[in-house]
């Protein structure tokens, strides 16, 4: 359930009673709304007149909407719940209306601003540039990230996730030079000499700039998960998905189940193409278990 500016939360423990704000029910093909709504044991328990609701729950936590809308909530049907928590703490690329990014002066210039309030960080990682939506029309390249450091590793990843540009300190961090063979599946784009990286990675390309954003152990990792939840919850999501988990992703959804941290649902969808532990495959379609289910691959 959400409430517009007002979480409800999952599983609350106390007998509770929601009115004062339309509830709307999502059921039927119109609108439909209910004047109340309780909960008891975690589980909605009956939804319709305030006079009616409030008999089912006896000395219930009583909320007031305010005037604020409760309804069913989102359920995100395409995510990668984990990296979510990571973009929170990267500069943000996006154009309007989420940022202002329309331009690789822009984009340059949102990487200054982080590294201004963030000295000495040893790597950058931006994300969300648009390139259909900056001025030139264009991928940025190298040369315009080297222009904010040729010193400090700089990366901007696309919106779709699925290119990145690297500047030249990023490129000799992670290994890629005139002479790295393209990984198949991958592109690492050239300049007009056709050998010399111009920045810009394209899809498995990137797997080894990838590879260092991975936490090296467990609590980062569920630090960010956490912190992806907040964010999921507080835009009315309840049910997450982290689509494509890795092999050496899994312990830290695992981990996080097992401690019961986690405030809304996960669902994983467990990456192909890498072999998985034994131990993993049994655990495809169960049940939640600490609010993480493997849902398929």
């Amino acid at each position: 359930m959400l409430a517009s500016s007002l979480w409800v939360g999952a599983a609350i423990a106390q007998d509770t009673l929601y009115y004062g704000g339309p509830i709307i029910t999502m059921a039927g093909d119109a609108p439909e709304t209910a004047e109340a709504l309780s909960v008891k044991d975690g589980k909605i328990l009956a939804v319709g007149p305030l006079k009616s609701v409030e008999k089912t729950v006896r000395n219930a936590r009583r909320i007031d909407l305010k005037g604020r809308t409760l309804l069913p909530g989102f359920i995100d049907a395409h995510g990668h719940a984990s990296f979510v928590g990571q973009n929170a703490g990267m500069v943000q690329l996006q154009p309007p209306p989420l940022n202002g990014v329309d331009s690789i002066a822009k984009l340059q210039q949102a990487f200054r601003d982080w590294m201004a309030q963030k000295p000495g960080a040893p790597i950058v990682i931006g994300n969300g540039f648009d390139d259909s939506q900056l001025a030139e029309k264009r991928f940025p390249t190298r040369h315009d990230l080297d222009a904010v450091s040729s010193t400090t590793p700089i990366a901007a990843i696309h919106v779709s996730g699925h290119f990145a540009v690297a500047n030249s300190a990023m490129l000799k961090l992670v290994g890629i030079d005139a002479s790295t063979q393209e990984p198949q599946g991958g592109v690492i784009r050239r300049e007009a000499d056709g050998k010399t990286p111009d920045g810009v990675l394209e899809e498995r390309a990137m797997e080894r700039m990838y590879a260092i954003l991975i936490p090296k152990s467990i609590e980062p990792g569920i630090a960010a998960l956490q912190a992806a939840h907040r964010i999921y919850a507080s835009n009315g999501v309840t049910t997450a998905q982290d689509g494509r988990v890795m092999p050496n992703v899994w312990p830290v959804l695992a981990e996080a189940a097992r401690r019961g941290g986690l405030s809304i649902d996960t669902v994983a969808l467990l990456a192909f193409e890498p072999p998985m532990p034994d131990a993993i495959r049994p655990l495809i379609g169960k049940p939640y278990q600490g609010r993480v289910r493997i849902a398929g691959v």
